[in-house]
């Protein structure tokens, strides 16, 4: 019997595997772009210390034999939660565990949180198709000097409850 795989908020002792992920993960989008300097990949570990430290929500997801074959984080500002650096190992990409990592990091976001925000490039043709699935919108696209692409910016905002508050009469 196939487990599915673990998710959870990351531990400090999983952010070197994190990182040999991300790099793994990113050399695909590295030579989709054309360029093998983009920030994933020059990132060290103590930048992903500093962030882990900070309050940037990291997740994991492990298969079934402890292997790290996930990993996103995500940073909340002003009622947003920026999602960065989704990332599945090669090997397990296309089965649907991108999606998974999405809505787990959108499930930890506080109630505070109002819209969800994320970018990629307009090259990642499967990233654009997994987002937009997931009810994301592009709202801007950003042209990368000295580049034939651009990033493209897309959200999905929360709908909440509005409450009014209850009016007293005196």
């Amino acid at each position: 019997m196939i487990h599915p795989p673990r998710l959870s908020l990351a531990k400090e002792t999983d952010l070197p595997d994190i990182l040999n992920l991300q790099y793994l993960a990113y050399r695909s989008e590295a030579e989709l772009v054309g360029d093998h300097r983009i920030p994933p990949l020059l990132e060290t570990l103590d930048d992903l210390k500093r962030q882990y430290e900070t309050g940037t929500i990291i997740c994991s997801m492990h298969n079934n034999a402890g292997l790290l074959i996930g990993s996103v984080r995500g940073t909340i500002r002003d009622k947003n939660l920026f999602i960065g650096k989704i990332m599945v190992h090669p090997r397990y990409q296309g089965q649907g565990y991108g999606k998974q990592l999405l809505n787990y990091i959108e499930h930890k976001a506080p109630d505070t949180v109002v819209r969800f925000e994320l970018f990629t490039s307009n090259l990642s043709k499967r990233n654009l198709s997994l987002y937009l699935s997931m009810g994301y919108s592009v709202f801007r696209e950003q042209a990368v000097a000295q580049k034939k692409w651009v990033f493209v910016f897309m959200e999905k905002i929360i709908p909440r409850a509005i409450i009014f508050p209850i009016r007293e009469e005196p």
